[in-house]
């Protein structure tokens, strides 16, 4: 795709140079046409009442009347210049020139040139094509005359298509211009309405639909622009949904939560209300059994709230401050000999030499261990010996970081349970949050998590 881009300003920089060379191409087509045209239209009498033509018989007039005069000596010979006054009348009308020179030394006698040169209707227009189409509006011949004392060399001009010329110049001019200045505007525009229909799908994004598509139109820069609008509106409609989804999960989540966490809440009540009347005295050892289990469903369902609502809260801020590893040690050597109580082989590998300071929260450390060891007192198998490891290394930029490793084998009939794993999404949640990492892994029944603490220099 990006191979068969191309860029706005190369497309009209081509279209520029086209359409130049297309414009010069058909100026220069019509305007050697010019004549072709001419005697096109004079052939269909459109000019007869129009335009003005040269007498057919302007040569013979010419020839015939030169004889009856006689040739000035020189331009200063004003006698023989006046005489030829009549000359000039009887065979030049408005629109020719004639000039005379000796046939010898080529030197200028005299002359007349056309009276319509004097009206600057005719004059500007005329100058203006004369300049542009190298004198084509002027038709020039030359040739000997026998006048009645001798030859002289006779230049004549008629201007008579004039009125042709230079209005089928600017009709030429006019054409091209129209074809270059044409081409140009109708790309722009193509463009102006490919800025407008983003525009509008813009519009249509902020006024919250995302569900209608942007259309890409061609392969440039607004094409670019289209398809990465219309990725981004697909982006914010699922970001949108996800947002829609998860916020109606967590009612739900609450929701249930909150019967569930009713329901156990009725029955310990009802327990305790026994208990505090004193009925069933035979019983008591169990109503207190019994209480105890609900009160271990009410910590658990309590638990996984939390465990939910640090996972999908986005602003939280922990308590951080300075700790020693002191604090470490004393959660990891209190849940361990909780697990020697419930029966699991657990001693913790201990470091002699003095560890470093860190940096975290009290409340959300306790709650990551309680986390990972309460996964193990659910998950594990009591057969294999749990392998806690806590020591001190350094990174790759001298920093210690405090390692601590729990190891457990797991029971073989869990499949499935925990699928979500969202205990282990909250502490490695809240260990992020202290700057931390928690790394878990299972592979032949065994689950390993590994927390690391980042250490203080200071």
């Amino acid at each position: 795709m990006n191979k068969l881009r191309t860029k706005i300003r190369t497309k009209l920089l081509l279209l520029i140079i086209i359409t130049g060379l297309a414009s010069a191409l058909l100026f220069q087509g019509m305007w050697n046409c010019r004549w072709e045209i001419w005697d096109v239209l004079s052939d269909a009498g459109l000019f007869d009442d129009i335009l003005p033509n040269v007498d057919d018989n302007f040569w013979n007039n010419l020839f015939n009347k030169a004889t009856d005069y006689d040739l000035p000596t020189s331009e200063t010979d004003s006698k023989a210049i006046d005489a030829l006054a009549p000359f000039f009348d009887e065979t030049a009308d408005e629109y020719t020139s004639i000039y005379l020179y000796s046939l010898t030394e080529g030197e200028y006698l005299v002359g007349r040139y056309a009276q319509v040169m004097d009206s600057e209707n005719f004059r500007v227009p005329f100058d203006i094509t004369y300049r542009w189409t190298d004198g084509a509006n002027e038709e020039r011949f030359e040739m000997p005359v026998k006048f009645k004392n001798g030859y002289a060399t006779v230049l004549v001009y008629f201007y008579h298509q004039t009125y042709f010329i230079t209005p089928y110049f600017f009709v030429c001019l006019i054409c091209c211009l129209t074809l270059f200045l044409g081409s140009i505007l109708f790309f722009v525009r193509r463009k102006m309405k490919e800025v407008d229909r983003l525009e509008q799908h813009i519009l249509t994004m902020a006024s919250g639909d995302l569900i209608t598509p942007v259309i890409p139109g061609s392969k440039d820069e607004l094409g670019i622009l289209a398809r990465e609008l219309d990725n981004l509106r697909i982006t914010l409609h699922e970001t949108i949904t996800d947002e829609q989804e998860s916020h109606q999960a967590n009612q739900d989540l609450i929701t249930a939560m909150s019967h569930d966490l009713r329901t156990p809440l009725t029955v310990l009540r009802g327990y305790l209300e026994i208990l505090r009347l004193g009925k069933n005295a035979d019983m008591q050892t169990e109503y207190l059994n019994r209480c105890i289990q609900k009160t271990e469903d009410i910590q658990e369902m309590s638990d996984r709230m939390f465990e939910y609502a640090l996972v999908y809260e986005k602003n939280i801020q922990p308590e951080l401050r300075r700790l020693t590893s002191a604090l470490l040690l004393e959660h990891l050597m209190e849940n361990a000999d909780f697990l020697h109580l419930t029966g699991f082989q657990a001693s913790p590998q201990i470091p002699d030499e003095p560890l470093s300071d860190f940096e975290g929260d009290p409340a959300l450390i306790k709650r990551i261990f309680n986390n990972l060891f309460s996964n193990i007192l659910k998950y594990g198998d009591k057969k294999a010996p749990v392998v806690i490891t806590f020591c001190q290394k350094t990174d790759s930029h001298n920093v210690p970081q405090l390692i601590i490793t729990l190891e457990n084998a797991v029971k073989s009939d869990l499949a499935g349970i925990e699928s979500n794993r969202i205990g282990l999404k909250s502490a490695e949640k809240m260990m992020q949050l202290m700057h931390g990492q928690l790394n878990y892994t299972q592979s032949n029944n065994f689950f390993t998590s590994t927390l690391t603490f980042k250490g203080l220099t200071d």
